[in-house]
């Protein structure tokens, strides 16, 4: 590694400390979605606390979306009836820490609030895809999706002004995102995601599917947390065909039907979450514009 790349690396994974840490909160309901045997009213007694992450939940419950004869006041409601999924999603939109998915990221060429539209979107697809695996909705998959690129934002801060974006470098050079972020620091969004990610101790299997996002996705392993959220982000390239273009020359043909047969899935299914999509973005924008 050059002595440019390596002292940027320091700098970048020494900033790591240096960040806002991440709510109590919000990582205890992180921790407690692990548990498919927690109940509402525990994740209710978590959230509580929390000023932000209550106010938010309960302006959502008693807006015109649910056009609810009967306000709702307490926290054990707001989650009886807003669910573990959406709870989560509002949980983290809530913290501070995560304030920068708001930003523009401009070395990335994504414009302010593209890149939570883009975690969000992986996250719906997350739980799309096993909804056509005839599987159960999984709070963990959605939060390792809505996670995933959280080490872009970090990333971006640090591109000196006089460095092209970097997603034209890949298109001048022909080189994968991830290799550009590296000729550039020294060190990818995804290794990065992790570190901040233990940075917080957030549980070891959100930690891995934030770091192996970009893993190659193959037919010769069962599929876990971490293999999902690699697909999710590949249906979601798949299904905005410019930024497919950008990001992932050369495999955007398909997904190899031997890969999606591990996860109960087939080609048509894969058009099926895509068709499906749009809709479930209006619903999830509709209702986190109403309550932040």
């Amino acid at each position: 590694m050059h002595a440019h790349k390596t002292k940027s690396v320091e700098r970048i994974v020494a900033s790591i400390s240096g960040l806002p840490p991440f709510p109590e909160v919000a990582r205890r309901v992180l921790e407690l979605s692990r548990d498919p045997d927690i109940s509402n009213k525990e994740i209710a007694e978590v959230l509580k606390y929390d000023d932000a992450i209550t106010a938010n939940c309960l302006k959502l419950c008693n807006s015109s979306y649910y056009s609810l004869s009967v306000k709702v006041f307490s926290m054990h409601q707001a989650v009886n009836m807003l669910g573990l999924k959406n709870i989560i999603m509002i949980a983290l939109a809530s913290t501070k820490s995560l304030s920068a998915y708001a930003k523009a990221q401009q070395k990335y060429c994504m414009t302010k609030g593209e890149l939570w539209r883009h975690s969000v979107t992986t996250a719906i697809i997350s739980q799309l895809l096993l909804k056509y695996a005839n599987m159960n909705e999984d709070s963990i998959l959605f939060t390792a999706a809505l996670l995933h690129d959280f080490g872009k934002i970090v990333l971006d801060q640090y591109m000196e002004g006089d460095v092209e974006n970097l997603v034209e470098l890949t298109q001048k050079e022909g080189v994968s995102l991830l290799d550009a972020e590296k000729e550039v620091f020294g060190i990818d969004h995804a290794e990065l995601g992790g570190l901040i990610a233990e940075e917080w101790n957030f549980p070891s299997m959100l930690v891995n599917s934030i770091r192996n996002h970009h893993h190659e996705i193959s037919s010769d392993h069962i599929p876990n947390v971490e293999s999902w959220v690699r697909l999710s982000n590949l249906v979601f390239y798949l299904s905005f065909s410019k930024l497919t273009q950008s990001y992932h020359k050369g495999i955007m043909c398909g997904i190899d039907p031997n890969v999606l047969s591990r996860y109960r899935l087939k080609s048509e299914d894969i058009d099926a979450v895509i068709k499906a999509l749009p809709a479930e973005i209006r619903k999830t924008e509709a209702m986190l514009k109403i309550a932040f």
